[in-house]
């Protein structure tokens, strides 16, 4: 019958392995290992202040200027595309995304409601 040879590996860590563990060097690559002694802390909790929040479905936001491009939206070439259910904010929408340019806009808005009337 053969002999059962120990395993070379041994379970205790020699005084080396134990250095460089404390300094984080691994024996495969000598880069740092991640030891984790301590839990990691949490990450900063971050309060809102949700009454100082500008109101999104109010016109608050918007200068005199931005008020003054939506009631000239409403007259403009648009007016007989628009629907009762397309109120400021639905018209500062068309002009945001065209950055205030009434005709690309108009164009935009004109051209969409084509589309959805053919539907």
């Amino acid at each position: 019958m053969e002999e059962l040879k120990p395993d070379r590996r041994s379970t205790s860590k020699s005084p080396r392995t134990e250095e460089k563990r404390k300094k984080g060097i691994s024996n495969q690559n000598s880069t740092p290992l991640i030891v984790k002694d301590k839990p990691s802390p949490s990450p900063r909790k971050v309060k809102h202040d949700y009454d100082t929040l500008p109101d999104p479905w109010s016109l608050s936001h918007f200068s005199d200027e931005n008020l003054i491009g939506i009631k000239a939206f409403r007259e403009g070439p648009a007016s007989e595309y628009i629907k009762p259910c397309h109120d400021d904010l639905e018209i500062a929408r068309w002009l945001i995304a065209r950055k205030w340019d009434m005709n690309a806009a108009t164009k935009m808005f004109i051209d969409s409601m084509k589309w959805r009337q053919q539907e």
